[in-house]
């Protein structure tokens, strides 16, 4: 069982992933912005499983700002690192 402080950073934290979504798959780039945004996606939710797992009944502020605003940070920073580690290795 979830403490209900993580009801509204969930909920959040979800409608930003919808948002992400439907953005990756407007952008008209061979889908590597999809790629780069689902692996930090990816990224970002084991991050959050594991506070949840870890905490679940007693949430610290920075588990619920993290899970509230995380995504958008892990995206953010997670997508360029992708791109520069691509065009290193010669990917595109």
């Amino acid at each position: 069982m979830l403490d209900d402080q993580y009801i509204r950073p969930l909920l959040h934290a979800f409608g930003w992933q919808l948002g992400i979504v439907v953005l990756g798959a407007l952008c008209l780039d061979f889908g590597q912005f999809r790629q780069a945004s689902g692996i930090a996606s990816v990224g970002f939710w084991v991050g959050a499983i594991l506070i949840l797992l870890r905490r679940p009944l007693s949430p610290t502020k920075a588990d619920l700002t993290f899970i509230d605003m995380g995504l958008l940070l892990v995206v953010a920073l997670g997508v360029p690192v992708a791109y520069i580690v691509w065009a290193m290795r010669g990917a595109f």
